[in-house]
């Protein structure tokens, strides 16, 4: 596998878990507020609120009301979650995220991706480094289904 390739394959699999941590994170983001989670306002938490805040993410997925999420009601939330990933992006403005964008946005990614392989910082990735990189990766993996 190429040095392309096998970054390639790292942001397919970062926005294959961005997709899939957008769903399980509902539909306000990634954490709401404790005054979201406090319906009732006495300053602390109980689990009943907790739950009914869940719930009620899950109920604004599902937009028929049938008490199950479809494919297409997972996929309308994939889409504006990718709508607003682009809008965020989208430096220039032209409706399409290149890849200079990407790259700017995310600080030189794929700099960052390659020092870290490098192990020993002399500039080139040796067989070995690359190897002990796949492996960390498939550990994460491993790890990342098991806790799921």
């Amino acid at each position: 596998m190429t040095h392309k390739a096998f970054i390639a394959l790292v942001l397919a699999g970062g926005l294959s878990c961005t997709a899939v941590s957008a769903l399980a994170q509902g539909p306000r983001g990634p954490m709401p507020s404790f005054s979201e989670l406090d319906a009732n306002g006495d300053g602390e938490l109980t689990q009943d609120e907790m739950t009914a805040h869940r719930t009620a993410q899950f109920n604004e997925l599902d937009s028929n009301g049938d008490g199950v999420l479809s494919t297409d009601e997972l996929e309308a939330r994939i889409a504006a979650r990718a709508g607003k990933m682009v809008e965020r992006l989208d430096a220039n403005s032209d409706g399409v995220i290149g890849q200079e964008e990407l790259q700017a946005r995310r600080g030189g990614a794929g700099t960052r991706m390659f020092n870290r392989i490098d192990a020993d910082n002399n500039g080139t990735i040796s067989e070995e480094e690359f190897a002990l990189a796949q492996d960390r990766a498939r550990d994460r993996m491993r790890k990342n289904r098991t806790s799921n």
